[in-house]
């Protein structure tokens, strides 16, 4: 499911099955309207996919709130995954199933993660 137009897919990506991937939502965040009230924060950015990216079902990929969401070429993502806001994974990575990356983290090129595993950017 495509929740935009602001989202660019090149001819090589793929989702794999039509299993509910998400791509371009809004994701989770606010800013404050006052220093006891949260509110919604307005996501204008895009989410930009490389060529030859594997995307599994289950997947959401939010789109960015400060700047684009940035997933490079041949990045393999698994079932399960989120991609926070702002998230920029590095050419020919792969992510096992049920990880979560936190909004503004940044990931290598040819980075391996392992299944059920959290990251975030301190």
């Amino acid at each position: 499911m495509l929740t935009s137009r602001s989202i660019e897919l090149p001819r090589g990506c793929a989702r794999r099955g039509p299993f509910g991937a998400v791509i371009g939502a809004d994701g989770f965040g606010f800013a404050p309207r006052r220093p006891t009230a949260p509110g919604s924060r307005f996501r204008k950015w895009r989410v930009l996919i490389g060529d030859d990216v594997e995307i599994g079902a289950g997947t959401t990929i939010d789109r960015g709130a400060l700047g684009d969401t940035v997933i490079e070429d041949g990045v393999k993502l698994d079932n399960q995954i989120q991609v926070g806001h702002n998230v920029r994974i590095g050419a020919h990575s792969a992510l096992a199933g049920c990880v979560g990356i936190a909004g503004s983290a940044s990931i290598g090129r040819a980075a391996r993660w392992g299944a059920a595993r959290s990251f975030w950017d301190t």
